[in-house]
C-alpha cells in the first residue's frame, strides 16, 4: 500500500515535471523569437548604419571636391559655398541620425544579450529538472 502512494506520489510528480517541462519548453521558444525578431532589428539597425556612414563618406568626398573646385574658380565660388554649406548640414543631419541608429543598436545587443541570458538559464532549469527527474525515477526503482 506505501509503494503504491509512492508510485502515485512520483506519478504526480512526473506529470508536474512534464508540464513545467513543458511550460518551461513554451518559454524557450517564446524566448528563442523574440531573440530571432530582435536579431532581425539588429541586422536592419546595422544595415541603416553602414548606410549612413557611406552616406557620409560620400558626403565627405563631394565636400573636399567642393572645396577644390572653388579654390580654382573664383567666378563659381558663390554656388560652391552654397553647395557646402547644403553638404555640411546633410552630413550633420547623417551625423545625428548615425548618433540615434548607434544608440539604437547598442540598446538592440543589450536586449540580445539579455534574451541569450534568459535562454541559458531556462536551458539550465530544464536540465536540473531532468536531472531530478532520472534521480527520482533511479530512487523510486531502488525502492521497488
Amino acid at each position: 500500500l506505501r509503494l503504491k502512494e509512492e508510485g502515485e506520489e512520483c506519478r504526480e510528480e512526473l506529470q508536474t515535471a512534464a508540464r513545467l517541462q513543458q511550460r518551461l519548453g513554451e518559454d524557450l521558444a517564446m524566448l528563442r523569437q523574440e531573440l530571432q525578431e530582435k536579431a532581425e532589428s539588429l541586422r536592419g539597425s546595422e544595415q541603416r548604419c553602414q548606410e549612413s556612414e557611406l552616406r557620409n563618406v560620400n558626403l565627405s568626398r563631394d565636400l573636399q571636391m567642393s572645396q577644390e573646385e572653388s579654390q580654382q574658380l573664383q567666378d563659381e565660388r558663390s554656388k560652391l559655398m552654397a553647395d557646402v554649406q547644403v553638404a555640411e548640414r546633410q552630413n550633420q543631419q547623417l551625423g545625428e541620425e548615425n548618433q540615434k541608429l548607434q544608440v539604437q543598436l547598442k540598446s538592440s545587443a543589450e536586449e540580445c544579450a539579455q534574451c541569450e541570458m534568459k535562454v541559458s538559464s531556462l536551458a539550465e532549469q530544464l536540465q536540473q529538472t531532468r536531472m531530478e527527474m532520472v534521480e527520482e525515477s533511479r530512487k523510486s526503482e531502488e525502492e521497488r
